[in-house]
């Protein structure tokens, strides 16, 4: 057998190591791609219409599909926000027309009837829905320690609870976060040397 002498050996891609923002933003450039394939191979295929055989009878046609229900009406359009009032509400905000805020927490205070200490610096947030028809806002901490807290409310907007998610001492310095693909939240902390 003869032997393949027209190969070179690998070479490496970077000739430095990945600094951790670096292989976050690569890793996010992939996973957007790669999403972006899945979107297109969920597309159903390209069909080609069959040809009959000759001497084939013509078939039935299919029968018109029943329409179903839809549970959730599609939207009416885009999402109409009144002008904002002239004066603030009684917390000191400038809210459109209609709308009412309310303090949910305060730093250094429990919240609600829970032992948890609202933290200071607050920063990126989301809210997800729970399945009794309440919801969970999650907020991390940018400050050091960080850390990231949320508070539970009922379907009447009530608090039923307030707990840590993850504590100041493993993170440092929380700032973005977000809501991932699985419905689980992502934080992400602002220190180069963690």
């Amino acid at each position: 057998m003869p032997v393949a002498r027209n190969f070179r050996r690998a070479q490496p891609v970077l000739h430095r190591p990945l600094a951790r923002r670096e292989l976050l933003r690569f890793s996010a450039y992939a996973l957007g791609a790669s999403g972006l394939a899945a979107c297109r191979l969920s597309e159903p295929p390209a069909t080609l219409p069959a040809v009959p055989e000759p001497g084939t009878p013509p078939a039935s046609p299919a029968p018109e599909p029943v329409p179903t229900p839809n549970p959730m009406p599609p939207p009416a359009g885009r999402l109409v926000i009144p002008p904002l009032a002239d004066t603030p509400d009684a917390n000191g905000l400038l809210i459109p027309q209609g709308f009412t805020s309310r303090v949910i927490a305060t730093a250094n205070q429990r919240v609600g009837s829970s032992n948890l200490l609202w933290h200071t610096d607050p920063d990126g947030a989301a809210t997800f829905a729970a399945p009794d028809g309440g919801w969970v806002y999650v907020s991390n901490r940018e400050f050091v320690p960080g850390g990231v807290n949320a508070i539970r409310f009922d379907a009447t907007g009530s608090i039923s609870t307030a707990y840590n998610i993850l504590p100041g001492a493993l993170s440092i310095i929380n700032c973005g976060g977000g809501i991932t693909p699985w419905g689980t939240f992502l934080t992400g902390e602002e220190h180069d040397l963690g």
